[in-house]
């Protein structure tokens, strides 16, 4: 797998943290809330498996909308939660939104 980082670089990103960094997120993000286990779904399912909106939208049972509006304020939470915490590459920086019209994948 791999990241764009602030550059627009595709950085690759080590497999073996992969398990680390997914526990470190149900732990320190979304334990035991429902709710904020959907959020992690939303953000891992739009942003780091690249499905579309409306496969979100089946998948969640969730409008696109709703997903759509939900999804900046995850983002937002995580960078905030682990901004501060030792991770290589630094993860939060390097993930872009391909809505966003300053993600490399929107200027194509």
């Amino acid at each position: 797998m791999t990241m764009i980082d602030q550059w627009s670089q595709k950085v690759p990103l080590p497999r073996a943290g992969m398990g680390e960094l997914w526990t470190r997120l149900q732990d320190n993000f979304a334990k035991d809330d429902p709710r904020l286990w959907r959020y992690l779904a939303m953000f891992v399912l739009r942003d780091v498996a690249g499905w579309t909106l409306q496969q979100c939208s089946h998948a969640l049972g969730a409008k696109p909308g709703q997903i759509s509006r939900c999804l900046p304020r995850v983002r937002s939470e995580l960078r905030r939660r682990f901004r501060e915490e030792p991770m290589t590459p630094r993860i939060w920086d390097m993930l872009s939104d391909p809505d966003e019209p300053t993600a490399p994948e929107a200027q194509g």
